[in-house]
């Protein structure tokens, strides 16, 4: 028969008398404990294995980050070091900042890697990427002045090859430009960039490097532009001495000329031969080329056959009073412009002539003469035969 509670039973109580009396003995109730101890702690198991299942899956990305944060903590500790080293003694203060960052960053890198159930990954990402904007502000401004450094020991390099340049243009042009003022205001701004080279920096300042720069900088554009202007004063000069050069030269070939012409109309620089020695010239000319006599004639043929610059002469050293009684076949050549304007056939005149050669010719009526071919540098007609 079926056991029915009684409505003196409590709930979760068993009706059974006898049941009831065996839970009520003390081996029972430990029993229950332990079971009931045992189920708590399984279900705690497993939902700590769950937890942390969760927690490992969460952190795989965020390990990912860390390892590439730290693989950048890393990268930026060496550059910063090397900097460190590459610096020296430039800027003091900023490189006891840039060691205090580097010991931080030290002692980031020396704690171990979160695992993959470990908390707080999210604040050691933070911790580093912190450390890494530090680091790379107190970089930033050391590059800064490392670059100023560099910049200046470039300008200093240039300066010196470039100034090397100006004095040798200020020494090749000393005395030949046309205005000297240019000359000695670069003369002056060599001085100064030459004093500004010297200047010493402050070698612990990036701000130093910087202003001493400047002032090359300035100093070299203002050598430069007075440098190309003596330049071209220079070559104003130059094209003016040539000219100066070949005025001179034109004046002195004028007087070269004019005494020349002067000497070849003078007198006294020609020789009146005999008549033996003016046939010995008749009978081989080539022989006394470059002799110079003073001669008497009678102009046998002047027209467009022989033209402005030639003309036939019956010659004789000594003035004969008829025109039979000159002898000698001369070809007269003009020794200079217009020496025959004023002469036509028939005319008497005396000659002052330089023996050519001989020259042959052929004549009107057929055949060939051979005549005396010399050059009249003067002939004066005296009349007529």
């Amino acid at each position: 028969m079926k056991n029915v509670p009684s409505e003196h039973t409590a709930p979760g109580e068993t009706s059974d008398p006898v049941a009831r009396e065996n839970e009520n003995k003390p081996g029972g109730r430990r029993r229950r404990l332990i079971i009931t101890a045992f189920a708590l702690g399984i279900i705690l198991v497993l939902g700590i294995g769950t937890g942390l299942v969760a927690l490992a899956a969460s952190n795989s990305e965020k390990l990912k980050n860390f390892k590439n944060a730290r693989a950048d903590l890393v990268a930026v500790h060496t550059s910063a070091a090397e900097l460190l080293q590459e610096a020296d003694t430039l800027e003091p203060e900023t490189l006891t900042d840039l060691e205090s960052h580097l010991e931080n960053v030290e002692e980031l890198l020396a704690e171990d890697a979160p695992g993959s159930i470990s908390f707080g990954v999210e604040d050691r990402i933070a911790a580093i990427s912190e450390s890494i904007g530090g680091v790379d502000e107190i970089t930033s401004s050391l590059h800064t002045a490392l670059e100023h450094r560099s910049q200046y020991e470039t300008q200093v390099s240039e300066a010196q090859s470039e100034l090397a340049e100006a004095e040798e243009l200020l020494e090749s042009t000393s005395d030949k430009v046309l205005d000297a003022e240019l000359h000695d205001e670069l003369a002056d701004n060599i001085d100064t960039w030459k004093e500004t080279i010297e200047k010493a920096p402050d070698e612990t300042s990036g701000e130093s490097f910087e202003t001493l720069t400047s002032e090359l900088v300035v100093a070299a554009d203002e050598v430069a532009k007075i440098r190309d202007e003596v330049s071209a004063s220079h070559e104003d000069w130059v094209q003016a001495e040539k000219e100066r050069e070949e005025a001179e030269k034109a004046r002195e070939e004028e007087e070269r000329q004019a005494q020349e012409e002067a000497a070849q109309m003078d007198p006294a620089n020609y020789e009146s031969p005999s008549e033996r020695d003016w046939a010995l010239v008749e009978r081989d000319p080539d022989s006394h080329k470059g002799e110079k006599y003073r001669l008497y004639g009678y102009v046998t043929q002047a027209d467009a056959a022989t033209g402005n610059f030639t003309i036939r002469v019956e010659t004789s050293p000594t003035q004969k009073y008829r025109w039979i009684d000159y002898e000698v076949n001369t070809m007269v050549i003009a020794g200079r412009e217009g020496v025959f304007s004023d002469v036509v056939q028939g005319d008497h005149v005396r000659m002052l002539v330089e023996v050519e050669g001989a020259l042959t010719y052929d004549t009107a009526i057929g055949g060939s003469a051979t005549a005396v071919l010399v050059t009249a540098y003067d002939i004066k007609v005296i009349g007529q035969l």
